[in-house]
């Protein structure tokens, strides 16, 4: 993801939604 781990917003969004899911 880029230089120093930082996340695209894109990434941030997939990566959101998806401890959204495994919450559940």
């Amino acid at each position: 993801a880029g230089k120093g781990g930082e996340l695209t917003h894109d990434e941030a969004t997939i990566i959101s939604g998806a401890l959204d899911l495994t919450e559940k």
